[in-house]
């Protein structure tokens, strides 16, 4: 990266504490991340950005303050690999809204609320206010209600899609004026045996292994990549073209 000219690399541990983590099947522990920060930067590489998420299923404050925690403690493990290179760079920590998506474990689950979200923002935000060195970047709440919309919402949204076109992206008018009742697919917990808006998309993945994945989520269990010879059965791979594969279609 460095003899490409790279300033900056990104790490994305997506959630502050390794709880969090967990929940969400990333397999990078907090002292994993230090050491990758101080190669980075032991091999010259100045710049180091964060990518968090906030809004996360099951996150509590204390979740929240972990990224503020883990944020400081990548600042010291920085100084420490800058020092040799007698020059210090930058911390930029991203902070964006999670939005739950189709074909994931988590399309069942409401957005978090945006008001929520504004206050775990301003939490890390002034939790690294005087923080030398690192700055807090983060997306709009309001935008990401828009996007969990448009992913989330069924044939009747185009419509929404429509106006904003006519209408030069005025969500709030467009929003004001519809009929629909947006919350009603942003907010709203699924049941596992609703009609999902993209179920008659066929991508592979077994309805059964999403929702063993999202009750392995709530329990902070972790299930490891494919590999050869562990199979993780979750319906895309067939058994002519891939032999080890313990799925059936």
């Amino acid at each position: 990266l460095n003899q490409t000219g790279v300033k900056t690399a990104t790490i994305a541990p997506d959630g502050g504490s390794e709880r969090m983590r967990r929940v969400i099947n990333k397999g990078i522990s907090e002292d994993t991340l230090l050491t990758a920060v101080e190669f980075l930067v032991r091999a010259g590489i100045p710049n180091i950005k964060l990518y968090f998420m906030v809004g996360l299923p099951t996150e509590t404050m204390a979740d929240v303050e972990a990224v503020v925690t883990l944020c400081k403690k990548v600042k010291l493990r920085f100084l420490k690999a800058s020092r040799k290179r007698q020059k210090i760079g930058r911390i930029t920590v991203s902070l964006n809204s999670f939005i739950p998506k189709p074909f994931t474990p988590f399309q069942w689950v409401p957005f978090e609320d945006i008001n929520i979200l504004k206050a775990k923002i301003k939490h890390v935000k002034d939790g690294l206010r005087r923080v030398a060195n690192v700055q807090v970047h983060a997306d709009i709440p309001r935008w990401a209600y828009i996007q969990a919309l448009l992913s989330r919402g069924d044939r009747r949204t185009a419509d929404l899609l429509v106006a904003a076109h006519e209408n030069s992206g005025n969500w709030a008018r467009i929003l004001k004026e519809s009929v629909l009742n947006p919350d009603f697919y942003v907010y709203r917990e699924r049941s596992f045996d609703e009609v999902l808006p993209w179920d008659f998309i066929d991508h592979g993945i077994k309805k059964s292994y999403l929702i063993s994945e999202y009750r392995k989520s709530l329990r902070a269990e972790t299930t490891p990549p494919c590999a050869a010879g562990r199979c993780t059965a979750c319906g895309v791979c067939k058994k002519d073209v891939f032999p080890g594969s313990a799925s059936v279609l």
